[in-house]
């Protein structure tokens, strides 16, 4: 009779633990014998890296729909897909995406002890037992060397801070100008139809010039004499 079964680290009994698959590899359960292909995932496939090799159903197309799904959100993951956003929204949103990561960070300072904000390891180096070059014995073991300087967390919570406040200076910086060049066309619409207008019975050498100093106030619009 047999002892009650025993759980391993991650909560498996003796009894129906099962092997983890390794991604790295193919993973096919083999024809004869017991175990799994141990080929490299995507052997012999388009795929090469990524679910079975060849001989385990790799080249199917069912098999290679799933390993195009699979790179697609690796690929994502790592480098996000690009989309079409506003660049001013865009800058909105990092704005905000900023923000959390100052609360974040500011949650995580705030559990650090005072001291341990600006000291702290600044190497460990590990020697092996033996003498010295003064003959003396030493063991063998690992060694730290402490210095003041400022925490990790604090320094990255500082960084993202600065961050933070540049990108609200620049989309203030941006908001004031789109609203000063709506007040400058504004005022150049104005002009024009005053200058422009066909009752002041205005030269054409008159009419270039108006237009020509109207472009000086607002390079980007365009105004030609009628």
């Amino acid at each position: 009779m047999t002892g009650p079964s025993t759980a391993d680290d991650h909560g498996m009994t003796a009894s129906n633990q099962k092997p983890r698959r390794d991604k790295t590899h193919c993973g096919g359960r083999k024809r004869q014998g017991e175990g799994t292909c141990t080929r490299p995932a995507g052997w012999g496939t388009p795929h090469v890296g990524i679910g079975a090799c060849k001989l385990h159903g790799g080249t199917t197309p069912n098999a290679i729909t799933h390993a195009n799904r699979t790179l697609a959100r690796m690929t994502a993951n790592a480098y996000g897909i690009p989309r079409h956003i506003d660049p001013h929204e865009g800058l909105i949103e990092e704005y905000w995406r900023s923000a959390g990561i100052v609360a974040g960070l500011e949650a995580k300072v705030a559990t650090i002890p005072t001291e341990d904000l600006v000291w702290g390891v600044a190497e460990t180096s590990t020697f092996p037992e033996g003498d010295d070059e003064d003959g003396n014995r030493r063991n063998g073991g690992p060694v730290t060397k402490s210095k003041a300087a400022p925490n990790i967390w604090l320094k990255l919570f500082n960084e993202e801070r600065d961050r933070y406040a540049k990108l609200g200076l620049e989309i203030v910086r941006l908001g004031l100008e789109a609203r000063r060049d709506q007040y400058v066309r504004a005022q150049v619409s104005a002009i024009t139809g005053v200058l422009l207008n066909p009752q002041l019975a205005l030269s054409e050498d008159q009419r270039r010039t108006a237009a020509s100093l109207l472009r000086a106030l607002d390079s980007t619009a365009e105004f030609e004499p009628a």
